[in-house]
C-alpha cells in the first residue's frame, strides 16, 4: 500500500471546500485520504475520483466499507476515509 515512507504525497483539490484530500502514490499502489472538516455531511464528486485515477471498487482501509468510483463519496460530519482500489 502507499503508506511506505518513499510514497509521493500531494495535497489535492477535492472539489469541496470542507473536504481535505491527500493522495499518496508509490510502486506499491495509491491511497486517497479524504477528511471532512465540517460538522455536516459533505460529498466528493465521483468525477474527481476518476480524475485522480481511482476507478471501480474502492475500500476504506479504516473501516472496510466499500465504495464505487461511479458514485459520489458521502462523508458524515468530521468523517475521514482512506481509499484504495480493490483488486
Amino acid at each position: 500500500v502507499a503508506l511506505h515512507s518513499q510514497a509521493r504525497t500531494t495535497a489535492e483539490w477535492s472539489h469541496n471546500d470542507h473536504v481535505f484530500a491527500i493522495l499518496r502514490q508509490s510502486a506499491r499502489g495509491k491511497l486517497l485520504l479524504l477528511a471532512n472538516f465540517s460538522p455536516s455531511q459533505q460529498a466528493v464528486p465521483a468525477y474527481r475520483l476518476s480524475e485522480l485515477g481511482f476507478a471501480g471498487k474502492l475500500i476504506d482501509q479504516l473501516t472496510g466499507k466499500h465504495f464505487h468510483s461511479d458514485v459520489d463519496v458521502q462523508l458524515g460530519g468530521y468523517e475521514s476515509v482512506w481509499l484504495i482500489m480493490s483488486n
